[in-house]
């Protein structure tokens, strides 16, 4: 029986060919920018990463080595997984691109090592363009703003399913905060969540109890927790892009408690790429909450 490596191949056999062949198997941060081509080459129209003509040479080689067919039957199949890859993640720094999110003055340079071998780790291996979008805007905010996605954010986008997407998606637009339409002020994420009083959804159902538990077994939220305002200040709750605080009707100052969920700073990272503040009834939600404790909307904006 052949031993297999980490790679899937029979022991030993990258090690005999990888000098006659001219192939590596390469998991070195060297390998994972060289998947990840810079950002200027391609904004100036030059080669892009791994090209056709020089897989169809590798493969070539294979074909016209002294191998035995088993042997060239597994390197031409792991050459066509690491172009697959490579294909998906220059698809993915292709939609960043021509997406006009980079900053001119960004540079991929000021991502660390450890940080694209991540997210080429994650990238490889979407084929999906609407998956790919994601990531590429993950990317983008990332080279604009290095620090802005963890690698526990990360791994928790890749780990997540379509419905736990439209579930946060759906999270995040009972969330006040956005830009000011009015200011172009950027207001932060507050979560405006509340538990129904039947206990089966949250925000008169328009949120399903086992969506949020989900979102916090993911560790995108937090259950039965709430965001406490002091007294005397009065918090801006963007809804829609249109700013507003939450003034007391008596005009006294006194504490405000609000919903019954809050983002994990894991969350609040992903939260950037949903829009926030959008559902319908967010306003008439937050209107009716406030009301019971004394407070109401007074836009500002």
């Amino acid at each position: 029986m052949k031993m297999v490596d980490e790679s899937g191949m029979p022991d030993g056999i990258v090690e005999k060919t990888a000098n006659a062949l001219g192939y590596f198997s390469d998991c070195s941060s060297r390998a994972a920018r060289r998947m990840l081509p810079t950002f200027y080459a391609k904004r100036d129209g030059k080669a892009l990463g791994v090209r056709t003509d020089s897989v169809l040479k590798s493969a070539q080689r294979i074909q016209d080595s002294n191998l035995d067919e088993e042997t060239k039957r597994i390197m031409l199949a792991s050459l066509s997984v690491e172009y697959s890859h490579r294909e998906n993640v220059n698809a993915t720094v292709d939609i960043a691109i021509q997406s006009g999110r980079i900053h001119d003055n960004s540079s991929m340079d000021e991502l660390g090592d450890e940080w694209v071998e991540n997210f080429v780790d994650h990238v490889e291996k979407v084929s999906d363009e609407e998956t790919q979008r994601l990531w590429a805007a993950v990317l983008s905010g990332e080279v604009n703003q290095p620090g802005t996605y963890s690698k526990r954010t990360m791994s928790i986008l890749s780990d997540m399913s379509k419905s736990d997407a439209e579930a946060f998606k759906g999270f995040c637009s009972m969330c006040c905060g956005g830009r000011s339409i009015s200011t172009g002020i950027e207001y932060w994420t507050q979560p405006y969540i509340i538990l129904d009083d039947d206990g089966g959804g949250y925000n008169d159902h328009e949120l399903a109890y086992a969506d949020i538990a989900r979102l916090d077994s993911l560790g995108l939220v937090l259950k039965d927790s709430n965001t406490r305002f002091q007294a005397g200040s009065q918090p801006i709750f963007c809804i829609s892009g249109t700013p507003y605080i939450a003034a007391p009707m008596d005009g006294e100052a006194k504490l405000l408690t609000v919903g019954n969920c809050i983002l994990t700073p894991f969350g609040n990272e992903l939260s950037r790429l949903c829009d926030k503040g959008t559902h319908p009834k967010l306003h008439s939600i937050i209107s009716k909450d406030l009301d019971t404790k004394g407070f109401y909307l007074l836009r500002v904006g």
